[in-house]
């Protein structure tokens, strides 16, 4: 279902969630940008067009999205899937976090979700 492309897209996310330091947050202005914004900087999270995931899961020769090909979106169609439900709680961390320590704990808290979302999906 998922490409190996995109699974491997997921096992480097988690890897790069985990490393980011409070210096690398602080040094790509979290306190002057917000945390949306600097974790888009440093991991390319919370837009499609520069999602790692996304643009993994793109529709056979072509640059739409498919979500459906996304690992949160559990092979349905659901735009956005990564917001949304269940995948809201980390997602949201990382978006609400005001200083350094929290980013960096929201990432970790959402590499951990992306771990347990591979085992779920079978995929190792």
């Amino acid at each position: 279902m998922y490409s190996k492309k995109h699974i491997d897209a997921v096992k480097a996310l988690i890897k790069r969630y985990e490393s980011i330091t409070q210096k690398e947050i602080k040094g790509a202005g979290q306190e002057v940008y917000g945390s949306k914004v600097v974790a888009n900087k440093l991991t390319g999270f919370g837009g499609t067009d520069t999602c790692t995931l996304c643009r993994t899961a793109l529709a056979a020769d072509s640059s739409v999205v498919f979500c459906r090909n996304c690992i949160y979106a559990q092979g349905k169609q659901v735009v956005n899937a990564c917001t949304l439900g269940e995948h809201y709680y980390t997602y949201g961390k990382i978006t609400a976090a005001y200083t350094a320590k929290m980013l960096q704990s929201a990432f970790k808290a959402r590499a951990l979700y992306l771990r347990n979302l591979l085992k779920e999906r079978g995929v190792k």
